[in-house]
């Protein structure tokens, strides 16, 4: 699913250009940014599918993979 996300945070990374970004210390940005997935369908859309999309880029299974083999690292 499409978000808006507080920009200048973590967030950025994770969500790439699956989301909407706003300022999180200001309303006015934050009710834009809402107002924008809740009423221009096809932004929705096009948001929706590359969320989809990064989805894919995680999974329970990457992190195992990834942190064992940080751990293999460390020992070894």
């Amino acid at each position: 699913s499409p978000v808006v996300a507080s920009s200048g945070t973590a967030l950025e990374e994770l969500v790439g250009d699956a989301g909407i970004y706003v300022d999180p210390e200001s309303v006015e940005s934050i009710m834009h940014g809402m107002a924008m997935l809740t009423s221009q369908k096809e932004l929705r859309s096009s948001l929706s599918e590359k969320a989809l999309k990064r989805a894919g880029n995680y999974s329970w299974e990457k992190t195992a993979e990834i942190i064992a083999d940080r751990i293999e690292a460390i020992i070894f």
